[in-house]
């Protein structure tokens, strides 16, 4: 089925669609793919975001709380334990080690990476993964914990 996208003639910035957009970009839908979600041909729309500053923050906006939302789900996880069907806590009990993991890697810099056996005297036990520090001060790798 072919799906008719409004042209530039037709297309308005109204309420509505500065609602839905944002209502999109807040879900995740990417800014590439918001014109077609709102039937809308790209260029009309780009344009339609150069002329109406309502739209254009409409979008960024949606957008940056959609990653906020993210954001603060995986810091949960990283730092709260899972709640399982009955209501207790299930896993670790400080949350989830991957999302931890995750964390650090995108904001840790380059004070944390993860080491496996590389020869340099820190190695990991059977196979585990061991999550070094580096600290500022003398730049030798501290073992903080274990990882399984």
């Amino acid at each position: 089925m072919t799906q008719y996208l409004i042209g530039s003639h037709t297309a308005k910035c109204t309420p509505e669609l500065i609602a839905q957009a944002r209502t999109l970009a807040t879900q995740g839908v990417l800014p590439s793919r918001l014109p077609y979600r709102l039937g809308i041909a790209p260029v009309t729309f780009y344009r339609l975001c150069r002329k109406n500053k309502g739209l254009a923050e409409a979008v960024f906006g949606g957008a940056q709380q959609a990653l906020g939302d993210v954001e603060i789900a995986i810091f949960q996880n990283a730092t709260q334990p899972a709640i399982g069907p009955n209501g207790n806590p299930v896993g670790p009990p400080g949350g989830s080690i991957d999302a931890q993991k995750f964390i650090l890697a995108r904001r840790g810099g380059k004070r944390w990476q993860e080491v496996r056996d590389d020869g340099d005297g820190i190695k990991s036990v059977d196979g585990n993964v061991q999550i070094v520090i580096n600290l500022p001060d003398n730049q030798r790798p501290v073992k903080v914990i274990d990882a399984v």
